[in-house]
């Protein structure tokens, strides 16, 4: 619809009214109704007469697609889909991507592969086995005309709906009566992705050095464990695709990638000072005293306090939260002639996502978010970001009483997020500290001080919880460079 707009302020009108309604209703662009092309243009007796004629053929063909999509659900029972992408196939145009001409490019992609590289011989039994299953998705699909347009939509759609972070692909696409192909089939989907996503980054301008190497990052460990067992599996469809369409982008460590703000926070910037306040923007939220949504861990809390929030044109009243991650009992009334809003639910934010391994310093975050920040507010500037946003048990209050301050990069780091509270629980932390959940409290499995400092303050009672934070544009500069202020727990 976008095209069409931009093509109707560069053209004159003169020249649009000279294509018949029939020849601009065939050329317009994907998903674009005939409604939105009548109402580009001069409305006429002529025009009710051909949006009716094309309407009923749309709704009919739309129908038609509904069916389609629900008849190869039903016929190959494929689980991962549901009703939001069935609605996208009804209303989607013909496509033009071929699952056939992509499939030597996928190839190519897997030999890119550091992984593949090692295996890759004229002789090699493993090379041979993996493009050989890959061959036998291929052939099912190409054995099937509806079964090929179902799957080159998806290829289409997951790297569209992937790159616009619209969450709508959750699982793992799996034909169950297929069981030669099984879930080979969504390990082919994304390969197939990587092959559009290098066109889509390549058209939009994106240096091939950000993008080139994000797919294998998750393509060589999935290659590694089909050496190891034959395993083609794809472990986590919903976070692993933001790889293969490379939605998602490494700087220095970290990866990033847009994400919109859920949470109900307002964020406000003093007009003067540069200070920072983040408030509770809903009424009726119910917080445990001490200042941890009730029922986190499943612990209630008869001495807590439900939210209140007030916004007029001149301040704001609320509960603020305390940068370590904990709303205060106490409301505070701030001035919008001294405080100015920087952040608030529905705006779109970076998402900042920490591999493990070595490097989590403040020095490596300051890096890294400076590189995204230029990177993404230069090549997405539709989006208008507002700041930073990660979601970790890194930033859980707790652990400032647990690790002591320069004992832990844990906390160097923390120390210049403005974290807040989520409804959560232990469970992250203990899957990711012990590698497993739950932990006994009784055993001694600690091999190191992290573990034996976490399992100590369980054994004390303490029950830890996933905890959000953010970060604002203008402090992106000071991390790591100068002492944070106190936090007060």
């Amino acid at each position: 619809m976008d095209a069409l707009y931009q093509a109707s302020s560069s053209k004159s009108t003169n020249q649009m009214e000279s294509l018949s309604r029939e020849q601009l209703i065939d050329q317009r662009p994907h998903k674009m109704t005939v409604f939105h092309i009548i109402s580009i243009l001069t409305f006429t007796n002529e025009d009710a007469i051909i949006m009716r004629k094309y309407r009923i053929k749309e709704v009919k063909d739309m129908e038609n697609k509904r069916n389609h999509y629900l008849e190869i659900i039903d016929n190959y029972r494929i689980t991962g889909l549901n009703d939001v992408i069935g609605e996208r196939f009804a209303t989607s145009n013909n496509l033009v991507r071929s699952i056939t001409d992509d499939y030597q490019r996928m190839i190519t992609v897997l030999r890119q592969s550091k992984v593949a590289s090692n295996i890759e011989t004229e002789t090699d039994f493993h090379w041979h086995q993996l493009v050989a299953r890959l061959e036998a998705v291929l052939h099912q699909i190409e054995s099937d005309e509806g079964f090929k347009q179902l799957t080159e939509f998806l290829v289409w759609d997951m790297g569209v709906s992937s790159r616009k972070y619209q969450g709508v692909y959750r699982e793992r696409i799996v034909p169950q009566t297929l069981e030669q192909i099984g879930e080979d089939y969504s390990f082919f989907l994304l390969l197939a992705c990587v092959v559009d996503a290098f066109e889509q980054m390549a058209k939009q301008g994106i240096p091939e050095d950000v993008y080139g190497k994000v797919p294998f990052i998750c393509l060589d460990q999935q290659l590694a464990r089909f050496l190891d067992g034959g395993d083609l599996t794809i472990k986590d469809f919903q976070w692993e695709i933001h790889f293969y369409t490379c939605a998602l982008f490494f700087f220095h460590r970290f990866n990033f990638l847009p994400q919109r703000l859920e949470d109900p926070i307002q964020v406000y910037r003093h007009r003067q000072t540069g200070e920072v306040k983040a408030f509770i923007a809903q009424q009726s939220l119910a917080f445990r005293s001490d200042g941890q949504y009730q029922g986190t861990n499943g612990i209630q809390d008869d001495r807590g306090f439900v939210s209140r929030f007030e916004a007029t044109p001149t301040q704001v009243t609320g509960h603020v939260i305390d940068p370590v991650g904990i709303v205060s009992v106490e409301t505070t009334t701030i001035s919008l002639d001294e405080w100015a809003l920087s952040l608030q639910t529905g705006d779109y934010t970076i998402g900042f996502h920490i591999p493990s391994g070595p490097g989590y310093t403040p020095e490596n975050v300051r890096i890294a978010m400076t590189q995204a920040w230029e990177f993404f507010t230069s090549y997405y500037p539709e989006y208008d970001f507002k700041g930073f946003w990660s979601e970790s048990w890194l930033y859980d209050p707790h652990l400032v009483e647990v690790l002591d301050k320069g004992y832990s990069r844990i906390i160097d780091v923390k120390q210049y997020f403005y974290a807040y509270p989520i409804p959560s629980d232990d469970r992250m932390i203990q899957e990711r500290v012990f590698g497993c959940y739950p932990v006994g409290l009784n055993v001694e499995p600690h091999h190191n001080s992290l573990q034996r400092a976490i399992i100590c303050a369980m054994q004390a009672g303490v029950r830890f919880t996933t905890t959000s934070m953010f970060v604002l544009p203008h402090t992106i500069a000071t991390i790591g460079m100068k002492e944070p202020p106190t936090l007060v727990i």
